[in-house]
């Protein structure tokens, strides 16, 4: 087998395990995975990824017999997890140095993600997966549907396509929308997920009693948990748009059912790969024939009495950061049920922080 072959068996093997919801818990390891593949000239050898893939099967099956990954993850730093007998102990032997790295950036990672006890801020995504874009591009998806409507997704299309500031859009998408990068598609640009970790990072600080962490809600099955549904309204959320995404019927559906963008506890931000696309998106007809610009979230963006920022569109990467840490301190701050873990940590504790 040659090295691209293996390279490419890599890769479908990370796309299938992150498309696996059984492996919903290894996700954050997968991707940092997924990221250190990517990088040119390749950093480590593939039998290196190929051994943490496997190695992330086992643990995923002890964890199915009661154990948990932060044990786990220690026993692999300790040496006392890999076994001799394991086809793949070879490959941990002769790199012992670099895979100490690897196990304390996955527990670092396993703080930041709450498999120890924190406090979860909901985030529903509204992107879509490669094999969703690839619907969306060949025209299946929506050849169903008006001539306005295919017509629309071909105007925008067309000036993605010529853009140069967006011309690897397609590259940006990935099996898991939290791998998203909404403003560029190179090795080192931040996918949606890392935006949102670093924004909590810089509110962490103003609650040193409180680990806060983010937790994704599927849009595409979201209308199915009616007491999430009620919850995410009711108490709060932040939803964060890919414009671009908004023309999959299916994604869209899902969304305006959700009636989250009409909710005032909810934030709401649109993103695009530039600014020149928000014009023709405004104008563009959704399958119950209205203007994008006259969905709930885009009425109380410019509503004057609805808080300034509530609901926002953005283009810039730097601008997106500022409105990700200021609504999600807001989230944290206004979230009842938050709140509720907040008020009653501090009536514990006679009301210290």
């Amino acid at each position: 087998m040659s090295s691209d072959d293996i390279w490419n068996e890599i890769n479908r093997e990370l796309s299938r395990l992150l498309r696996d919801q059984s492996f919903s818990k290894f996700y954050p390891y997968l991707e940092k995975i997924q990221q250190w593949s990517s990088v040119e000239p390749k950093i480590y050898p593939p039998d290196f990824f190929e051994f943490l893939l496997k190695l992330i099967i086992k643990m995923k099956a002890d964890i199915q017999q009661g154990n948990t990954i932060e044990k786990l993850l220690e026993q692999a730093r300790q040496g006392s997890y890999i076994q001799p007998e394991w086809d793949v102990n070879s490959v941990y032997q002769a790199n012992g140095d670099v895979f100490q790295f690897v196990f304390n950036t996955f527990s670092e990672l396993t703080l930041r993600t709450g498999d120890r006890q924190g406090i979860e801020i909901p985030i529903v995504l509204l992107v879509m997966k490669d094999i969703e874009l690839q619907e969306l591009i060949s025209g299946d998806i929506i050849s169903q549907y008006s001539n306005k409507i295919n017509n629309d997704f071909s105007a925008l299309k067309d000036v993605l396509d010529s853009d140069s500031a967006t011309v690897d859009w397609i590259n940006r998408y990935h099996a898991n929308p939290e791998l998203w990068k909404p403003f560029n598609a190179d090795d080192g640009s931040l996918n949606i997920k890392e935006l949102i970790i670093h924004a909590i990072d810089s509110i962490q600080e103003s609650y040193e009693n409180f680990s806060f962490f983010p937790s994704f809600k599927d849009i595409r099955t979201i209308n199915s948990d009616r007491t999430l549904l009620k919850t995410l309204r009711q108490d709060g959320c932040i939803v964060a748009i890919d414009v671009v995404s908004l023309c999959h019927p299916k994604l869209f559906k899902a969304f305006q059912q959700s009636l989250l963008d009409a909710y005032p506890n909810t934030f709401v931000v649109s993103i695009a790969p530039t600014y020149s696309i928000f014009p023709l998106v405004r104008r563009m007809t959704t399958l119950i024939q209205l203007d994008i610009s006259e969905m709930e979230f885009s009425k109380r963006r410019t509503d004057k009495h609805e808080e300034f920022g509530a609901c926002k569109e953005i283009f810039e990467e730097g601008e997106c950061q500022q409105w990700l840490r200021d609504r999600l301190g807001k989230t944290v701050r206004t979230h009842k049920g938050i709140q509720r873990y907040i008020n009653k940590f501090h009536e514990s504790n006679g009301g210290s922080q």
